[in-house]
């Protein structure tokens, strides 16, 4: 009994390894889909590996502490947390502000829109949550 619990365990743990081994680094879309869906299910290892190298880090040690880690509770809550949970699975609309990627993921209140920011780093990495009007959004070229 205990290796068959070893091996569902490999087997739970390799799916979310599989899923962001599989993430398009050179799609904005994808790589934002892959940080919501890892962040909707708080998986810290996966955050860790989306992320650009300035967060790097801060999402290892929170990958590492776990819940147990100060900025836990910082990272899921708040309005990020609240629009972040909030996707719907599906919404992802990228557009270009400079160098970075601006993927919209859902809307908020007041005209403004929920956005995954994301740098190029030999990939596409996510550099934050922001929450620009949404005419703001909508005039950004949806082209590179």
């Amino acid at each position: 009994m205990p290796l068959a619990r070893t091996l569902v365990l490999i087997l739970l743990l390799a799916v979310p390894f599989a899923a962001r081994a599989d993430t398009d680094r050179s799609d904005p879309a994808a790589v934002a889909g892959a940080f919501l869906t890892a962040y909707q299910a708080r998986d810290l290892p996966a955050l860790a590996v989306l992320v650009n190298k300035h967060n790097q880090r801060m999402f290892d040690a929170l990958a590492q502490g776990g819940k147990d880690h100060p900025a836990y509770a910082e990272v899921f809550s708040g309005w990020r947390a609240e629009a972040a949970d909030a996707w719907d699975g599906a919404t992802l609309e990228t557009r270009y502000d400079g160098a970075q990627a601006v993927v919209r993921f859902g809307d908020m209140v007041a005209g403004e829109t929920a956005v995954v920011v994301l740098s190029d780093e030999d990939g596409w990495a996510v550099t934050d949550i922001n929450s620009p009007d949404r005419a703001d959004f909508d005039a950004l070229p949806t082209a590179r």
